[in-house]
Order: structure tokens, then C-alpha cells, then sequence
């Protein structure tokens, strides 16, 4: 295996171990304020692949599961980040 291939390998093995459980990335998505359709148009996905990830029938393929997992991230973070710079509480 080349080492491209290792770091792609561990990549994927680290993006799996990082991935929210199925309830989580639906209430991730919906605190973002995006709709099962906007994440699929991002990740170049169906919205009914969309659907089957949040109920946790189906797991992102190698070739998704980095870019779903770092787009979760993002949207937790910036979520996180929002509710603690609101002055409303």
C-alpha cells in the first residue's frame, strides 16, 4: 500500500470513529436550519441518502463519510458557537 493509500485509510478509520450517532446528525442538520435536500446537494447525494444516514439504515461510503462527518463538525461547532454568542441565553 502506498502512502497516500495509508493516510486515506486512516482518514476514513478516523472520520468513522468522529461521525455523530444517526439521532445526532439529524438534530445537527435541523439546528443548522438545513433540510435533508441542502445536505444532499452538498455532498452530491440523494435526499433520501440524506434520510437513510440520519435513521442509521445506511453508512456513508468511504468517498462520503469524510466530507458528511467534517460538514457535521462544521455545522456543530458553528451551532455551538451561535447559541453561546446569543445574548438571549
Amino acid at each position: 500500500m502506498t502512502d497516500e493509500g495509508i493516510r486515506t485509510v486512516l482518514e476514513v478509520a478516523a472520520a468513522r470513529a468522529r461521525l455523530p450517532g444517526a439521532p445526532r446528525r439529524r438534530h445537527i442538520r435541523e439546528e443548522a436550519g438545513l433540510s435533508q435536500a441542502d445536505m444532499a446537494k452538498g455532498l452530491g447525494v440523494t435526499r433520501a441518502t440524506i434520510s437513510r444516514w440520519e435513521r442509521g439504515d445506511r453508512t456513508p461510503s468511504a468517498a462520503r463519510l469524510v466530507a458528511y462527518e467534517t460538514l457535521l463538525a462544521r455545522l456543530a461547532r458553528e451551532s455551538a458557537y451561535s447559541a453561546e454568542s446569543d445574548p438571549r441565553g
